[in-house]
């Protein structure tokens, strides 16, 4: 994913999660709890003051949700994605990262398998 709100021209970001999900047992078979563990790797490509540069970070990522299972192949469901994200502030004409918060975003699925 790239994104960048253009109030800075030159300024951008990127993100890329990769997560293994287990689907967690349940007697109901139309309902299919899961939980998540991964990574998530992003990069702030930033433009300030005649300089720029690049931060670049990795961290683990997880979530938890559950799906509804419509037919053998096609499920949808609702995920609470959660990741632990870096803050970054100027400093001496560069960016660093000044810390860390935790993130925590709702994402809708939807899985069709072949």
């Amino acid at each position: 994913m790239r994104t960048s709100d253009g109030t800075v021209p030159g300024e951008y970001s990127n993100a890329g999660v990769g997560q293994v999900v287990y689907y967690l047992p349940c007697r109901l078979t139309w309902l299919e709890p899961t939980v998540g563990l991964g990574g998530i790797y992003t990069s702030y490509h930033w433009k300030q003051y005649g300089q720029s540069g690049t931060v670049r970070d990795l961290n683990v990522s997880g979530s938890f949700g559950a799906n509804v299972r419509f037919q053998e192949h096609l499920r949808a469901g609702l995920q609470l994605f959660v990741a632990n994200g870096f803050h970054g502030t100027y400093a001496d004409n560069d960016m660093r990262r000044s810390g860390r918060r935790l993130l925590a975003l709702p994402a809708l699925t939807l899985e069709v398998l072949l």
